[in-house]
């Protein structure tokens, strides 16, 4: 669903009283054709041509938001995925204006068919003809009718929701319609370009960042399948930074060549590697067409093809067919995937702003969260090693190049108490970031709290135990242990919240990543208990 903020609704009611006004001097203001004075104009053809103009200034205005790094974006401080909901609401309000401006000229020429057939000189104004004796450029009107016909199905019913998240390549592929209607729309329209000039600008410099970001190599340095998940890790490219908690768009030639994908990035700004933790949505998708190249990939048969699979993760154009340097690899060898990354994107929140962070996330909904948990995790780490462990972390700067003292005045705090709440259907789901849990915990004076939930596991005397460890110290003593538990069930997300609410002048962040169903329990929780909300749920 679509949540209703303050900054949203200011956007919509300044839309709508954009649209009023702009319509409002078209149909009763503009002098259409220089018609004043003398000759006028009827009032359905001033409705018609109005409503026309209503719909170009529309179309222009939604090329904004399809730039992924528009300047709008950045300026209005959002990330383009919030921003895309703009774009599917113009889009919407276009097909309507443009079905209004046809219909209301069908009408129009209905009552132009019955005058000449009264004046003796029949004229027929049928749905795809040209009304040759109305105006010099009107074979273009059959043109844009059939174009926005098609339009309707390809941009207007393939982008409902259950169809593009269920066929998205469907989707995908049907909406570079756009491109023909927006050409034939200047066609038809001789001052169109005016309202798509800006719009298309922007697109195209987006278009060309993106690919010269997109261009620079990659090298799959780990690649690893477990049950219903794919682990990608890949040495960080230079020059890139990005935050913790943004995505990445994906593309993998050997299956797809022209898709990009948004996965997030599941590593801390301060690892050297990116790493992805992408789960299979099934035959016929994406990822289960990855999945299913990866497996085949690795089942190669050891005798023929082990050098070459163990060089390939590096470089694979230089073995000769005999599995040596110098050549083309053997006819039968499946290459290693190639993958390709557009990043970042996003506009996560500033952890160390608050003073309190709870994360509620359901199933794969911890990838984000394991970005900021790490990154969490190294910070504390960091602290602890250049100070005592009882240090006051009010004089901790954290940065993406790692963490530095400085004089405690106007200073990024470390968060005084960090909670993840995690529910999954099946435990194995919470191996995704188990290392990563358990180093939090094991932390002396730890300000991390752990709740894991599995709806779908049958747990007995309360809590099971995942995986237990002892921390070693440098000397070989054993410092501390972790135990991580995990509880049958769903969470009382206010129950979980009640230990973290923030104190007087404190901040408290709730960010939640996770089906609907638990975004609206965790936002009237947080309205309650004065938490800051931050949602997530990549619903593109």
């Amino acid at each position: 669903g679509t949540t209703i903020t303050f900054g949203y609704l200011n956007l919509v009611v300044l839309f709508w009283l954009w649209f009023v006004l702009f319509f409002l001097y078209w149909y009763h203001d503009h002098n259409f054709n220089t018609t004043w004075p003398g000759a006028t104009m009827g009032r359905l053809e001033q409705a018609a041509r109005a409503c026309g103009q209503c719909a170009v200034a529309i179309m222009g205005l939604l090329l904004f938001p399809v730039a992924r790094s528009s300047p709008f974006i950045v300026g209005m401080g959002v990330s383009w995925d919030s921003f895309i909901r703009f774009h599917r609401q113009l889009g919407y309000c276009c097909l309507v204006m443009c079905l209004t401006h046809m219909s209301i000229w069908w009408r129009h020429w209905k009552i132009l068919e019955k005058l000449a057939t009264l004046s003796g000189k029949p004229q027929s104004y049928r749905l795809f003809s040209v009304p040759s004796d109305y105006h010099g450029d009107n074979w273009t009107i059959p043109l844009i009718t059939l174009v926005f016909f098609v339009a309707v199905v390809a941009l207007g019913i393939l982008s409902f929701y259950k169809i593009r998240r269920a066929w998205f390549e469907l989707f995908y592929y049907s909406h570079h319609w756009s491109l023909v209607l927006i050409l034939v729309t200047i066609w038809h329209a001789s001052s169109a370009w005016y309202y798509m000039i800006g719009g298309i600008l922007v697109w195209i410099t987006d278009r060309v960042r993106r690919l010269v970001r997109s261009s620079q190599p990659t090298r799959l340095t780990k690649c690893t399948l477990s049950r219903g998940y794919i682990h990608l890790q890949l040495a960080a490219p230079k020059a890139t930074e990005f935050r913790a908690g943004q995505y990445a768009f994906l593309n993998c030639p050997n299956i797809a060549p022209l898709q990009w994908h948004p996965f997030s990035i599941c590593s801390s700004p301060t690892d050297n590697y990116i790493s992805f933790h992408i789960k299979d949505m099934g035959p016929n998708t994406f990822t289960g067409k990855l999945r299913d190249f990866i497996h085949r990939w690795q089942e190669q048969p050891q005798d023929i093809n082990t050098d070459y699979r163990e060089m390939s993760m590096f470089n694979a154009s230089h073995l000769s067919t005999s599995g040596c340097l110098g050549g083309s690899p053997p006819v039968d060898i499946i290459e290693p995937p190639l993958i390709r990354l557009d990043f970042p994107y996003g506009s996560p929140p500033d952890l160390f702003k608050f003073q309190t962070i709870t994360f509620v996330t359901g199933g794969v909904g911890i990838t984000p969260v394991s970005s900021m948990m790490r990154m969490l995790l190294g910070a504390v780490k960091s602290c602890k090693a250049a100070h005592s462990q009882s240090l006051p972390t009010g004089s901790a700067s954290f940065s993406s190049s790692g963490v530095k003292w400085v004089p405690a005045k106007n200073v990024q705090v470390l968060p005084r108490s960090i909670k993840l709440v995690w529910v999954a259907r099946m435990v194995e789901t919470f191996e995704l970031l188990e290392d990563t849990l358990l180093q939090c915990i094991a932390i002396n004076e730890t300000p991390f709290q752990v709740k894991l939930y599995a709806t779908r596991e049958h747990v007995t005397g309360g809590y099971n135990t995942l995986r237990r460890v002892r921390q070693q110290s440098e000397n070989g003593a054993t410092s501390s242990s972790a135990v991580l538990d995990y509880a049958h069930g769903r969470p009382n997300i206010r129950m979980e919240l009640i230990n973290m609410v923030p104190k007087a002048g404190e901040k408290g962040l709730l960010y939640v990543c996770g089906p609907q169903s638990m975004a609206n329990t965790a936002t009237i929780a947080a309205q309650d208990l004065g938490f800051t909300l931050h949602l997530e749920n990549f619903n593109l």
